[in-house]
């Protein structure tokens, strides 16, 4: 959902050796035809502080945790195949490497950074977090207000993303990492009393009502990165495959910041959900944390 968003028709270029493949290519095989592949993933496609922080970091230490899926349906699609006759499969990972830059420093520069190691000083590392939420079945009406969590002071939301998929999980035959519209007529989250966007969507994907919603995905990346948008996806694309609606609520007011409130999310179809709806939120909030070189300790701010 966050690449949809921030991913660029340039970049899809190469991200195909991350097996990222562009809309049209989606019937691209990736394998020999001893099924062998290998994969080169960005960490800034899959975590916050590979994506946020470019600064170098001095004497910590760093783990990345991989958690993997029981079951691997999500992550080979056989859209071939006819429902009942998919073939069986496993995938087996041979081997995992973690590549990081390392810097070397001229001798002058290493006895300055012994001397602050020294000091005992705190370097701050801010970047943005991504949590992802599940409501695996929605049910069977137009309206649904989902209580998605509840936000302290220093983990209120600044950027949501939310996506509606139709019997897609463990599915063999259909791509897990396409959405529908399900005639979304309006999206609303709410803080407390505070609410986002300000004013209705007015969708009618039927008739082909949905620019407003585009413009909204475009504009992620011009608030989101400061720059001019340049959508990964089309227009027409966007409605296939990926109509995901993204709410900025990085502007909040002063009252906000004195309380824990609930993130909760209120959307409109035009008809009931069908049946096997699942709903994904995405939010994104700012993490800060301290790390001091000397003793290896990691404080968390935000």
């Amino acid at each position: 959902m966050k690449n949809y968003t921030s991913l660029t028709t340039v970049q899809i270029n190469f991200m195909e050796n991350a097996r990222w493949l562009d809309i049209p290519e989606g019937m691209k095989r990736l394998t020999n035809d001893d099924g062998y592949f290998a994969v080169t993933l960005p960490l800034c496609m899959i975590l916050g502080v590979a994506e946020d922080y470019q600064m170098m970091v001095v004497n910590a230490k760093r783990e990345l945790v991989l958690t993997r899926s029981h079951s691997d349906l999500n992550a080979i699609v056989q859209a071939r195949q006819q429902p009942g006759n998919e073939e069986q499969f496993k995938i087996s990972i041979h081997k995992v490497e973690w590549m990081i830059p390392y810097v070397i420093v001229s001798a002058q520069e290493k006895v300055q950074l012994l001397k602050l190691i020294e000091k005992c000083f705190l370097t701050t590392m801010s970047f943005r977090s991504w949590e992802l939420y599940e409501c695996p079945l929605l049910p069977t009406t137009s309206r649904h207000i989902w209580t998605v969590k509840k936000s302290t002071e220093w983990k209120k939301p600044r950027y949501i993303i939310l996506g509606f998929q139709i019997g897609r999980k463990n599915k063999q035959v259909r791509y897990d990492n396409h959405f529908n519209h399900c005639n979304i007529t309006n999206v609303k989250v709410f803080f407390s009393s505070q609410y986002y966007p300000y004013s209705n969507l007015h969708l009618d994907f039927g008739h082909n009502q949905f620019a407003l919603l585009y413009k909204i995905y475009a504009n992620f990346q011009v608030a989101y990165y400061g720059k001019q948008p340049e959508p990964m996806l089309k227009k027409s694309d966007f409605k296939e495959y990926a109509p995901l609606t993204v709410i900025n609520c990085s502007k909040q007011n002063d009252f906000l910041k004195q309380t824990t409130v609930a993130v909760r999310l209120e959307f409109v179809s035009a008809n009931n959900f069908p049946a096997e709806t699942a709903n994904y939120c995405l939010i994104i909030h700012y993490r800060m944390i301290q790390y001091q070189p000397l003793r290896g300790s990691v404080k968390k701010l935000i």
